[in-house]
């Protein structure tokens, strides 16, 4: 798992979690029932972000390119979560993780110009 903070990241190794959890679903639910308050607001620091590959990603397995993403939803206030393929779940399980989670907020909107000044 690799957890990315506003001002920190942290790299957590805990194998049991794998084992309760099956799967990026179960993880992503078990994570947001342990790590979000009750009655939390959405889009508060309370809040988590979760990126979570399969167990079958980057494997040669139909479906191993797909994660999910998981949040409390700012539209309902409940559980949301979304899926995605393409070439993202392969690489965070290429890099060595299984999971994203992001926390904390950022302290105000910055802005990143990647374009050469001419």
């Amino acid at each position: 798992m690799f957890l990315i903070g506003v001002s920190q990241i942290t790299l957590l190794e805990d194998d049991d979690v794998l084992i309760e959890a099956i799967g990026g679903k179960g993880f992503g639910v078990r994570t947001m029932l342990s790590e979000i308050p009750p009655g939390a607001d959405p889009l508060s620091a309370d809040n988590v972000f979760i990126i979570a590959t399969g167990p079958a990603t980057g494997t040669r397995m139909w479906g191993q390119s797909r994660f999910g993403v998981y949040t409390k939803s700012p539209a309902t206030g409940g559980f949301g979560e979304s899926y995605c393929g393409g070439t993202l779940a392969p690489k965070i399980k290429g890099c060595g993780f299984d999971f994203l989670i992001i926390k904390g907020r950022a302290g105000g909107y910055r802005r990143r110009n990647n374009q050469a000044d001419a």
